[in-house]
């Protein structure tokens, strides 16, 4: 946001525009400056009343009234505050039907993007947002008839997604943003030898949400045994809206270069990282065991993010044993 310099005193206003229904309203501006400057609230438009106080010195706050719109053209005006200017749109007497191209969006920790607005040629709009990382260029955060608002976030260093909005008019454009590399565990995966002839392994499927146009992913999976004595790591490439199957990651990870010494007798952890995410992923681990010609059984659970994977309190559920099968628990 610029910063105008008068007399050694500089001036920000807090937020820089807004828009009123036609029915006319009242609003309020944050009048941010050094103790001791002086600052003037006035205004070349009729419709536009400041109220008391519409002068100060420092900082403070200035309250203003807008009157009713009868006409079927929209308006804008503005009030000048120690030489910065806060811009006021005003919807049209009829009233005015706005759309946006979508309600809201997925942005990856470095990514950009935009949302359109649809409306009538006289129709007049603003957008903005109060979430500090949200960033809305001052050229395009206003307009008349159709238009479209850039939207630009800094980057989301984690470990966790965000969320904010972008008011447009009396809509709101909902953001998620992904941190640049988002983080899951799958607290243990295995290649284990049970009772009565049985083995155990662990089936991992990775997914992407999106869709084409959104670019590749770099999956990178993290392993340590429990021992601590085998790590390594393994990269996989998805697409946007793809999934992968591995039936038996603990063999997929040996054949990948992973250090595993022993491959019918492994237990460990996992950590899957998703680098430069653009679309939302997801990572479902199963541990399975044949059972005859049916096939296999076995528990499927969600990975969590390493933020709850050792902290939070874990319930377990379910635990049973019998002639043809137990519940088996590792920590």
């Amino acid at each position: 946001q610029p910063v105008v310099v008068i007399n050694d005193c500089s001036f920000k206003l807090q937020p820089e525009s807004v828009t009123i229904s036609a029915d006319g309203g009242t609003g309020q501006i944050q009048v941010d400056c050094p103790s001791g400057c002086l600052w003037h609230a006035s205004t070349n438009e009729p419709w536009i009343i400041p109220t008391n106080p519409s002068s100060g010195r420092g900082s403070g706050t200035v309250a203003f009234t807008v009157s009713a719109n009868a006409s079927s053209q929209a308006r804008q005006g503005q009030l000048e505050i120690g030489g910065q200017e806060f811009s006021i749109s005003q919807f049209s007497g009829s009233r005015c039907h706005y759309q946006i191209s979508e309600d809201r969006g997925v942005y990856s920790g470095v990514m950009a993007g935009s949302v359109s607005v649809t409306c009538g040629s006289q129709c007049i709009w603003a957008a903005q947002s109060f979430d500090s990382w949200i960033h809305i260029d001052n050229l395009y955060s206003h307009g008349t008839g159709n238009g479209y608002i850039p939207v630009n976030l800094d980057v989301n260093v984690g470990p966790s997604p965000r969320t904010g909005e972008i008011q447009i008019g009396e809509l709101t454009y909902f953001v998620t943003q992904l941190p640049w590399i988002f983080k899951q565990v799958v607290p243990v995966i295995l290649s284990l030898h049970g009772a009565k002839g049985s083995f155990y392994k662990t089936q991992l499927t990775l997914s992407t949400s999106g869709r084409s146009g959104f670019n590749n992913i770099d999956i990178e999976l993290h392993y340590v045994s429990a021992t601590n004595a085998d790590k390594g790591v393994a990269t996989v490439t998805l697409q946007p809206a793809e999934q992968l199957i591995i039936p038996d990651v603990v063999s997929f990870l040996a054949s990948k270069g992973v250090l595993i010494s022993d491959l019918e007798n492994a237990l460990g952890t996992l950590e899957i990282d998703f680098v430069g995410c653009t679309a939302w992923p997801s990572v479902v681990a199963r541990t399975t065991t044949a059972v005859g010609v049916l096939g296999c059984a076995g528990l499927a659970y969600d990975s969590v993010s390493p933020l709850e994977a050792f902290t939070d309190t874990a319930y377990v559920f379910g635990l049973r044993q019998n002639d043809t099968d137990r519940s088996n628990l590792a920590l």
